[in-house]
């Protein structure tokens, strides 16, 4: 044994002493201590390396889409003027008042239209720009708070079920104020619970400040909201109505007041009154007894559209629901399911009713949502609806064809009828991608890894996956088909416009027109020898003879020839 021993240790011993051997085995050493610490780093940081994915590949994206009418296109145009104007107080939308929403948005898109100028960046990245901040800062917001008063795994929950939501994904990258106030009022109510719950002064100033800037990003909805919540929340509860003497604070009025009343009461007066009876009157008090613009809907209208904003994780809302029953007792929680009830209300109530006004109250959905979802992910039918979407987005090409068939509406025939090119090869490589990444998602759900950097992993990080798959199969696939077919028509015809002198006549439904046109168009009854912007289903628009020089989609650049 001595004899078979010695030679051994000769081979060890000189195998050992070699010093490339040692280099082979120190680095051998470090990439198995680096791949373990990756592996460790990446289970633990998952949905924070996803949520950094998601917003970058959002912010890189928000100009790759042509503005979406009317609403994007209108408040575009709206900054565009005001950049062009430099007058920053009376905003102007073709030239005329513009009396619809407040100024903050403008002001915050200018100076970023000014810097995608300077810097070559598209326009339509400076313009949504403002949304995407407001809705990252809302997300931090709320990871912040829930970080103080509940779990950090739970703040981390709702962060990235937020982010990740269908609703949230679309209002986060357009060009309009429903970022901006869902933001204010998350700011106000989180510092309003702050001074229900410990009676601190300067959480309800702070509460002021924020709706101050609400009320110039959209108006009375920064204060019916929170104050609706406010009294009923000293009705329900005992320890918060000595908080009521708290209301007439003098400072915090102050602060409310000299953020707001400055641009409202210089442009009331500077409109001779017209601005408090369109903005009052028919903006606000208006949408609440009617339906303005065809946006109606009945009492359950916001029922059917919660499961829709909160996709593709709508399959967990009943467990969370049920959870809440539990967890409602506390203060917060009762505080938070308040909320969410109190706009539920005031929106279905109201006579005018678009999906997004449901985000203002979807915050403690979120919240309180979280914890419930972490109790059921590992239910294997929580990825279905992340597999649906994109195979509804599959037939969407054949639903285009079918109604260009059958549509009576010239306008919609036309546009539809250009679904081929929409639909071509890459759009149909990009929605493959989609499914086969729900697909996988739904495979490493059922059967997750147990070897590997994704050995360990909790299937409840994975079962997060199926919002980050939608969020981009929403992002890459269904908005260029719905931009491509109904944008790129008015873009490519406003960029045809704009080599022809003269003043042009167009369609206030599609306002984008005079963004891409570089300059304010007139809206206003046609005349012979205009030279006229519009679609095939408004007629008036266009004349009773007119000599096409652009056809495209189902619009038009005429010259009138009879009006």
């Amino acid at each position: 044994m001595a004899r078979i021993h010695e030679p051994l240790c000769a081979v060890r011993r000189c195998v050992l002493t070699r010093p490339e051997q040692q280099a082979i085995i120190r680095t051998v050493i470090i990439h198995a201590s680096l791949s373990v610490r990756l592996s460790v780093a990446l289970r633990a940081h998952w949905r924070a390396l996803c949520l950094l994915l998601l917003a970058c590949t959002t912010c890189a994206t928000l100009g790759q889409l042509p503005l979406i009418d009317e609403d994007e296109g209108e408040y575009s145009e709206v900054a565009m003027e005001m950049l062009r104007s430099g007058d920053w107080l009376a905003p102007t939308l073709n030239g005329q008042p513009f009396y619809e929403k407040p100024v903050l948005l403008f002001w915050l898109q200018v100076p970023l239209v000014r810097l995608a100028q300077a810097v070559s960046l598209p326009l339509e990245w400076a313009l949504r720009m403002p949304a995407w901040l407001a809705s990252l800062l809302w997300i931090g917001r709320m990871v912040g708070f829930w970080r103080r008063h509940g779990a950090p795994a739970e703040a981390q929950d709702a962060a990235w079920l937020a982010a990740t939501s269908l609703g949230v994904a679309v209002v986060a990258r357009a060009a309009a104020m429903d970022a901006l106030i869902n933001l204010a009022l998350t700011m106000i109510l989180f510092d309003v619970w702050h001074w229900l719950d410990a009676g601190h002064r300067s959480a309800l100033r702070r509460a002021a400040l924020w709706a101050g800037l609400g009320m110039l990003a959209k108006g009375p909805v920064a204060l019916v909201v929170p104050g609706a919540i406010v009294l009923l929340g000293m009705l329900l509860t005992p320890a918060w109505r000595a908080r009521w003497r708290d209301l007439l604070d003098p400072p915090a009025w102050c602060i409310l007041l000299l953020i707001c009343l400055p641009w409202y009461g210089w442009y009331a007066l500077h409109s001779d009154g017209a601005f408090v009876a369109y903005f009052l009157g028919r903006e606000n008090v208006g949408r609440l007894g009617g339906s303005l613009q065809g946006h109606g809907g009945s009492p359950a209208y916001y029922l059917v559209v919660l499961p829709l904003l909160l996709l593709p994780y709508t399959a967990a809302l009943p467990g969370a629901l049920q959870r809440w029953r539990g967890s409602a007792r506390g203060s917060l929680p009762r505080f938070l399911l308040l909320w969410f009830l109190v706009v539920l209300v005031i929106f279905s109530l109201a006579g005018t009713k678009l999906p997004h006004y449901l985000l203002y109250g979807c915050t403690p959905l979120f919240l309180l949502g979280a914890p419930a979802l972490a109790g059921q992910i590992q239910a294997r039918w929580l990825a279905l609806p992340g597999l649906l979407m994109p195979l509804l987005a599959l037939a969407l090409p054949a639903v285009a064809d079918r109604m260009a068939a059958q549509d009576r509406n010239p306008y919609l025939r036309e546009m539809l009828a250009r679904a081929p090119q929409v639909f071509d090869t890459h759009w149909h490589w990009r929605a493959g991608l989609w499914l086969t990444l729900a697909v996988i998602n739904l495979l490493l759900v059922w059967r997750p890894v147990r070897t590997g950097m994704l050995a360990g992993l909790p299937s409840a990080s994975l079962a997060w996956l199926p919002g980050l798959v939608s969020v981009l199969g929403v992002s890459c696939v269904l908005l260029p088909a719905v931009t491509g077919l109904q944008q790129d028509p008015v873009r490519a015809a406003a960029t045809f416009a704009a080599s022809l002198p003269g003043p042009l006549v167009s369609d206030d439904r599609m306002p984008s027109f005079s963004v891409y046109l570089g300059r304010a168009t007139e809206v206003r009854p046609v005349r012979a020898g205009d030279l006229a912007f519009g679609r095939l289903d408004h007629p008036d628009r266009l004349g009773r003879a007119y000599e096409t020089l652009f056809a495209q989609g189902g619009v038009r650049v005429v010259r009138v020839i009879a009006p």
